[in-house]
């Protein structure tokens, strides 16, 4: 783009800065829970909201990768009560405002996360416009009025996805390009070429678990996506909880975002400035049509049942995805009851019977989370435990020792693109959940379309997880031998509760 004349050499440079920032973040990311990066850092920022250790360390590196850059005269963050003039080069230079980490209640779960950024000139007639009485001093007043710029006056935006690949996506204002991230060398690599959002997904990304404190309109415009349209579906409902996963998939596949006003937030809850100016598994797989018997160790040996790639629907979009996994042994009941007259032959027939065992039988079951870290979590029947893999060397480390499910978060997660198409009794269940409780605050929903996502959130958060049945498909969409059935193993082992079916 430089070499086209279309941006230049200094906004390369301010560039290269934030792409610099964002290969860290993507590292503390990565390693968060093996370096104690990870639960709340006891402050509150500017917007009320409580800091994580990492929405502070992010920033300061947000910070420093941008002063050194020589080329950024104002830097304003999320995190920072007012902006801040860069002494060392302020001479009217670009000014950057920046959400260092996007989705930050996703960290302690490795779940998607994000940076956000815009890029300014300076506004030559806000520069002159500033109040020597002000109670500010005039360097910070200089600071405010020169960032308090409409989005129309942006030079450059982007993002930053951390999820189960690094993304980097920017426009300079002829296009949307995505970078991913090379981990083999540390590059960014042209992957997404002039993006365009497609019009061909029915997804919609509202927080639902606010339904009941939205206004009438919101509401029939919503009960109107999950009516059946021209193909006979509805909308189906995805809500991350970081508005860059969101964003990203609907530049993929593209949908419907929405963070509306309610009753107990009057403007929604994105920051102008900062977020919303920015971005105009004998081995049984899911994937095999019979269970295969590996011909040089089978002799009543392990049996391993797996879903290779959980929520594969996310993988173009690089948002979280995951493996699941279960392992039995042999069942000797069932190996002597095979029917020699079957239209299969002995061998698969053999397969078939030895796989199909109850969740009971589980000797182990597990899964690995691909997102902002890469988590395997593993239960052999006394507990649960998560190794997060540590890039440095390639190898899993312990961090989350003997996992209990806790009670104190009031999430749900189910697709309420669906709504209109489940049971009565499991309306009202859902219903129910949006009214506000003791604490005056309703539960708040998330989908994420990925089980082990959803899964490994409940892990280390509590709430509710439900794919249940409705009118076109009677048995939900769940495969009770690689998904269903690992899952509730893992679920009561870490001391919930899982239904085994009706």
């Amino acid at each position: 783009q430089e070499q086209s004349g279309n941006i230049d050499a200094e906004l390369t440079i301010v560039l290269s800065s934030i792409s610099l920032a964002c290969k860290q973040i993507a590292s503390l990311l990565q390693r968060s829970s093996i370096i104690n990066l990870t639960g709340a850092q006891g402050t509150v920022n500017v917007q009320g909201e409580d800091q994580k250790k990492l929405d502070v360390i992010s920033n300061e590196v947000f910070c420093n990768c941008l002063r050194s850059s020589g080329r950024t005269g104002i830097i304003a963050s999320e995190e920072e009560d007012v902006p801040v003039a860069v002494e060392e080069t302020y001479s009217g230079n670009y000014i950057v405002v920046f959400d260092p980490i996007d989705g930050s209640a996703n960290i302690d779960t490795s779940l998607t996360t994000g940076s956000i950024f815009g890029i300014y000139g300076p506004d030559e007639q806000c520069l002159v416009n500033y109040d020597d009485e002000s109670t500010l001093d005039q360097e910070k007043q200089k600071c405010i009025i020169s960032v308090c710029q409409p989005g129309s006056n942006l030079l450059a935006a982007g993002y930053c996805l951390y999820s189960s690949a690094v993304v980097f996506t920017i426009s300079i204002g002829n296009g949307v390009f995505g970078f991913t991230l090379d981990p083999g060398y540390g590059e960014f690599v042209l992957t997404h070429d002039d993006m365009k959002i497609p019009k061909s997904r029915q997804i919609y990304s509202f927080n639902e678990g606010n339904y009941d404190l939205w206004d009438e309109k919101l509401k029939k415009y919503l009960d109107h996506l999950k009516q059946p349209g021209a193909n006979g579906k509805p909308y189906s409902g995805r809500y991350i909880g970081c508005l860059v996963g969101e964003i990203h998939r609907m530049l993929m596949y593209g949908g419907i975002y929405g963070n509306p006003k309610n009753k107990n937030s009057k403007n929604g809850n994105l920051r102008l400035l900062y977020e919303s100016s920015g971005r105009t598994g004998i081995i049984a797989s899911e994937e095999e049509d019979v269970p295969v018997a590996v011909e040089e160790t089978y002799s009543g040996n392990y049996i391993v049942v797996f879903d290779p790639i959980d929520g594969s629907a996310n993988i173009d979009t690089s948002l979280t995805t995951g493996s699941i996994f279960g392992i039995y042994g042999p069942d000797e009941q069932c190996l002597v009851n095979y029917d020699d007259e079957s239209t299969l032959d002995q061998e698969k027939q053999k397969c078939i019977i030895s796989v199909c065992q109850p969740g009971s039988n589980l000797l182990a079951a597990g899964y690995c989370l691909y997102s902002s870290a890469v988590v395997f979590t593993i239960s052999i029947g006394n507990g649960v435990f998560g190794f997060t893999l540590d890039p440095g060397y390639g190898e899993f480390v312990l961090t989350h020792d003997d996992m209990k499910i806790p009670k104190s978060r009031q999430i749900y997660s189910f697709n309420e693109g669906n709504y209109d198409l489940w049971d009565e009794k499991l309306k009202k269940y859902l219903d129910h959940l949006k009214q506000p409780g003791a604490n005056g605050k309703p539960y708040s929903g998330r989908y994420i379309g990925c089980l082990v996502g959803e899964i490994h959130r409940m892990l280390m958060y509590g709430g509710i997880y439900g794919n249940p049945k409705n009118k076109n498909s009677k048995n939900g969409n769940l495969r009770l031998l690689y998904e269903c059935a690992p899952m509730s193993y893992l679920v009561e082992q870490a001391g919930g509760k899982a239904t085994d079916g009706p």
